[in-house]
């Protein structure tokens, strides 16, 4: 059992006492009917909301599947376990940020979230790639870890090393603001022209309430992107070219793995 169980919680510990239901209690009772996470955390875990996109990429690694999630969370034994990808949990904000609750709560310090989105401009293609410098805020999860306000941001420290693997690795992106939405078939053009005036270049459905969240529970949250089709005053321009996606989904994996398996970051 990690010493959560015995009442850690993040790095702050619990942030409010009016919270009626924690994240660490679910765990606790997990453990106390034997099907609790086993073994150490890991020092990070990435986020991937598409895992049918990743081909054979994770499989290709050996791993060890840790129970006692709603998710299929696996250690990458290639990186002594300090790494896991956490998959099929569910699409959205209140799915993720439910999962990155309860990780928190077992003791991991670091999330990577990657995941396919929506382009914004007109000049985007399929399989570009997008390192979210903020998420403009357009879901419901994230109003209840932050004031109201356009935007969260992501630490800083885990996305300058997730922008350094993609770099090393020769891979061309953007480090832009994405838009988080909850509800994907309710993006009117007045919604598309917000979020392009504001800065904008991709939409999506996680990083807002992810990164609000990670700042509330005291742990780093990074979010990349690979843009799939495209959104514009034209409306919605499907162009899924699946090898280019499944391969930004690829590339966007292999940096996530190198950017958590680095040194923490001091950058604030």
């Amino acid at each position: 059992m990690s010493s959560a169980a015995s009442g850690s919680y993040g790095a702050t510990g619990p942030v409010n006492d009016d919270e009626l239901l924690h994240a660490r209690d679910v765990l606790t009772h997990r453990w106390t009917g034997g099907a609790g996470p086993r073994g150490e955390p890991p020092q990070g875990v990435i986020l991937c909301h598409q895992a049918g996109m990743l081909g054979s990429a994770l499989a290709r690694w050996r791993t060890r599947r840790v129970g006692g999630f709603e998710a299929d969370l696996r250690m990458l034994r290639r990186t002594g376990g300090r790494i896991a990808v956490a998959t099929r949990f569910g699409v959205g904000g209140p799915a993720a940020v439910a999962l990155l609750e309860e990780l928190v709560a077992f003791g991991v310090p670091r999330f990577i979230s990657i995941g396919m989105a929506g382009g914004l401009r007109e000049r985007s293609r399929a399989g570009d790639l997008i390192v979210a410098k903020s998420a403009l805020r357009a879901d419901g999860t994230s109003a209840h870890y932050l004031p109201a306000g356009r935007a969260a941001e992501p630490s800083a420290g885990v996305t300058r090393q997730l922008a350094s693997a993609l770099e090393r690795r020769g891979h061309p992106y953007l480090a832009a603001p994405v838009c988080t939405t909850d509800a994907p078939y309710r993006t009117t053009r007045a919604a598309v022209e917000h979020w392009t005036r504001a800065g904008g270049v991709a939409v999506e459905m996680e990083a807002a309430g992810l990164f609000a969240a990670g700042q509330l529970r005291g742990v780093e949250v990074a979010a990349a992107c690979c843009v799939a089709d495209g959104l514009s005053q034209a409306g919605w321009r499907l162009d899924f070219n699946h090898a280019a996606v499944a391969a930004g989904m690829r590339c966007l994996l292999a940096a996530a793995i190198e950017a958590l398996d680095q040194p923490r970051n001091t950058v604030a």
